[in-house]
């Protein structure tokens, strides 16, 4: 049996405590589109921003949330972190910088020509972000 898509992307949620820096940090430092804030139940919240042809949902939902997990790729099981395949990664790594963003890796060559950073968003997620062809310092 094959995987059958009805759309060439797939969308990641994320259950949020705070959606003011996650929001910002989608939306004003990486860049991706804001879509909307909708009601989700039973209660709470979502934020769908765009990234190609996937969405990014940032869920806040109406109960407090105690727990954080550790950071890290390998601090536990679960999906950990994810990529995304950009042309301007040199430019997104200074915005990150300059938004004092903690980066779980820096800009380095991974291999001849391709480049990579992972960065951490405000609630401790890795985004890596990847670039094939020139991006170094």
């Amino acid at each position: 049996m094959t995987l059958k898509l009805t759309q060439d992307a797939v969308d990641l949620g994320f259950i949020v405590s705070d959606p003011g820096p996650m929001v910002a940090f989608y939306r004003d430092v990486l860049g991706m589109e804001y879509i909307c804030e909708q009601p989700v139940g039973p209660g709470g919240t979502m934020h769908r921003l765009l990234c190609g042809k996937s969405e990014i949902k940032l869920q806040v939902p109406n109960v407090p949330i105690e727990a954080k997990t550790p950071k890290g790729v390998r601090a536990q099981t679960g999906l950990r972190y994810f990529t995304i395949r950009v042309s301007n990664l040199e430019e997104l790594v200074r915005r990150c910088e300059a938004a004092g963003c903690e980066f779980h890796v820096p800009l380095k060559e991974f291999r001849s020509g391709s480049w990579y950073a992972q960065v951490y968003d405000p609630e401790g997620n890795v985004v890596a972000l990847t670039q094939d062809g020139p991006a170094g310092k």
